[in-house]
């Protein structure tokens, strides 16, 4: 299985190299890097480069765990995406954004790229060793695993 990306982080660096240590507040900055991705601001993006809109999917779910992407595909063809993830102690998500490090070459491509990372989240959870992750947590992340492992296997059609 592979994944076709581009990573953008050489391009954004230099865009916060050429901006200083201010880049997060240059609007220019912002022009720039939402270039990358043929994106306007306003039209496509806030006036932080948050992508408007997405589409959430729920690649997993058990227990109180759920494993989720949004997925939102640029102007100029390329897609960005973003994992979320919760359980019964903790979660992160993020949105979707010009400032996100890859853009990937199709919709599957962000999805599985999505599933990779959520695995490394529930991997985490299951092999936690502090006092507040429990067995029944633990539990629900392996169960989440198997399901994000599926959705990273190609499926055959016999029609």
């Amino acid at each position: 299985m592979s994944i076709s990306a581009k990573d953008l982080q050489p391009e954004q660096d230099a865009i916060r190299r050429k901006y200083g240590r201010d880049w997060h507040h240059s609007p220019k900055a912002l022009l720039e890097v939402a270039a990358l991705w043929g994106a306007s601001i306003d039209a496509d993006t806030n006036d932080c480069g948050v992508f408007q809109e997405g589409t959430k999917e729920t690649l997993a779910q058990a227990g109180r765990s759920r494993a989720q992407v949004v997925i939102r595909q640029a102007p100029n063809g390329l897609w960005a995406m973003s994992p979320r993830y919760e359980s019964a102690t903790r979660g992160a998500s993020a949105p979707v954004s010009v400032w996100n490090r890859y853009a990937y070459a199709s919709r599957e491509d962000a999805r599985r790229a999505g599933a990779l990372e959520l695995i490394e989240h529930f991997r985490e959870i299951e092999s936690a060793t502090d006092s507040v992750t429990g067995e029944r947590e633990k539990r629900a992340a392996r169960q989440v695993i198997a399901q994000l492992e599926r959705v990273l296997t190609p499926q055959l059609s016999l029609f």
